[in-house]
């Protein structure tokens, strides 16, 4: 069906970090085929790579106004803690710690028998880690990494967030 197979291009393109491309497929998606079972989703992943745009080009209060749009609308959506955590992520990227924990403190307040609270709870740690780096709290630094490895300890997200942490020491 053609809007599935637009959702998968405009994923494409998303996962590409062509966002412009992803979000106008989105929107074309949620637009002309309004009925369709992937509408909602293409609606949520509109503003999320709309959340994108504005978190890659610095305007982080335009970001935020796009975000409560996105919780209010789709509050109970059974994608929003997955969407949230991909935003939290985009924060990350730009060193925007403080906005990446409170979308993951939030996710952990609102979705907690949701399956991405692991993932959650793992990336809340990593960014309290990384805080930690970017604070030159050096003495406690180790200790929390060891933490975090004992805490999270055969979890498939944990190498990626080591490598993460790591890579704030080059």
């Amino acid at each position: 069906d053609l809007p599935g197979l637009l959702l998968d291009i405009a994923t494409a393109f998303d996962s590409l970090k062509k966002y412009q491309q992803a979000k106008s497929l989105y929107e074309q998606i949620a637009q002309d085929y309004p009925e369709n079972l992937y509408a909602d989703q293409a609606k949520i992943d509109a503003l999320k790579t709309n959340a994108f745009l504005l978190i890659d080009t610095g305007d982080y209060t335009a970001a935020q106004a796009v975000i409560d749009r996105l919780k209010a609308a789709f509050a109970n959506h059974p994608s929003l803690p997955s969407t949230l955590s991909s935003i939290a992520t985009m924060y990350e990227r730009r060193i925007k710690y403080e906005e990446a924990r409170a979308i993951y403190q939030e996710i952990l307040q609102n979705h907690t028998d949701d399956q991405w609270s692991d993932i959650t709870k793992l990336g809340l740690a990593k960014i309290n880690v990384l805080f930690m780096i970017q604070s030159a709290d050096d003495p406690n630094d180790l200790a929390a990494i060891e933490s975090l490895m004992a805490d999270f300890h055969g979890r498939p997200a944990l190498p990626a967030a080591l490598y993460q942490i790591a890579s704030t020491y080059e």
